[in-house]
């Protein structure tokens, strides 16, 4: 779980580009749309000299920021379907291996 540290520190950045006040007030991340993945909930900070308690007191489950953010979830499986027209997937059937080939020659200028 990333440091709340971490989430604060963009957010007074991002106000500090877009010139707007630093305070809980302002709008989160200066008014920038910011999208993060992944699940946090797994993924604690390492302080090697910390005890447990100080390591879960770093975490974002309490800061100001956690309770401003609005969580969704994907409604639609986005990943390309094995739809042979679709053109990306039959230029990847094409190449067999999922590589573009580039047939170019280099010659050196004296």
């Amino acid at each position: 779980m990333p440091g709340q540290i971490c989430f604060e520190a963009v957010h007074r950045l991002f106000c500090n580009l877009k010139d707007v006040p630093d305070d809980e007030n302002a709008p989160l991340f200066g008014g920038v749309p910011a999208v993060t993945g992944g699940d946090f909930a797994q993924t604690l900070p390492i302080k090697p000299d910390r005890s447990r308690p100080d390591i879960v007191n770093m975490c974002i489950r309490e800061p100001w920021i956690c309770k401003r953010l609005r969580k969704l979830h994907p409604r639609k499986n986005m990943r390309v379907h094995e739809d042979k027209s679709h053109p990306h997937f039959s230029e990847l059937r094409r190449t067999n291996s999922g590589l573009r080939i580039y047939h170019t020659r280099l010659s050196c200028m004296d």
